[in-house]
């Protein structure tokens, strides 16, 4: 369902997949890390990828939490590596609070209902 109806937008070298839900039925946010085989041919490449992608977003998390909490929100998102170098934790640690910020800024008002950001 994330791919077929949500949204998207990059955050070089990421791509960023997500879409809002409401409802008590959800855990406040899904998330969800890929690294392409074409990108890196090894899997310990690819694992190291996600490893540094998860640790920044588990870091930096919170915000985006008590945001949705706030306004009664769920949030599906799901984060393609689309570079070809393994990023420095620095990097990916910013690139992951770019993301997070711009998440945010997309969500919904409190109240106005699912539609509310189109």
């Amino acid at each position: 369902m994330l791919f077929r109806e949500g949204q998207g937008f990059s955050v070089p070298p990421y791509r960023v997949l997500f879409q809002v839900r409401e409802g008590e039925d959800f855990p406040p946010v899904q998330a969800g890390f890929s690294v392409p085989v074409s990108g890196f041919r090894l899997a310990v490449d690819r694992n190291r990828v996600k490893r540094l992608t998860r640790e920044a977003w588990r870091l930096q998390k919170q915000a985006l939490y008590r945001e949705l909490e706030t306004r009664g929100l769920r949030l599906s998102v799901f984060l393609v590596y689309t570079g070809k170098k393994i990023p420095a934790f620095q990097t990916a640690r910013d690139k992951i609070s770019v993301i997070l910020n711009r998440l945010m800024s997309e969500l919904p008002s409190a109240g106005r209902g699912r539609n509310a950001a189109r």
